[in-house]
């Protein structure tokens, strides 16, 4: 199975702006769509999906505060919202680390 989704909904809560350090919460909400009915066959072709976490950035950059080494965590959930006869939901613990850049 394969599957596409847009997550338009995302607000993240950046703490202390102009630390070195700056703490996070986030969360985020969309839909999946699959080529064929997910998880199950008594599901439907599309879910909802939802997610909250946090983290924090570091700041390689003192000066400009441009560049950034980001370390998260978030709950993520996928389900079809009991749109159908089955509505098994998929839960993870995602822990990520990237790094963020901007133009200043």
């Amino acid at each position: 199975a394969y599957g596409a989704g847009v997550q338009p909904l995302n607000f993240r809560f950046i703490f202390k702006p102009a630390s070195r350090v700056k703490p996070f919460v986030q969360i985020g909400g969309g839909m999946i769509f699959f080529n064929k009915k997910m998880p199950v066959s008594e599901s439907t072709f599309y879910n909802f999906t939802g997610d909250f976490g946090g983290g924090f950035y570091y700041t390689l950059d003192r000066e400009r505060q441009n560049k950034a080494l980001v370390f998260g965590y978030r709950y993520f959930h996928i389900s079809n919202f009991n749109t159908s006869k089955s509505n098994p939901g998929y839960n993870a613990n995602i822990f990520y680390l990237g790094y963020s850049f901007s133009r200043r």
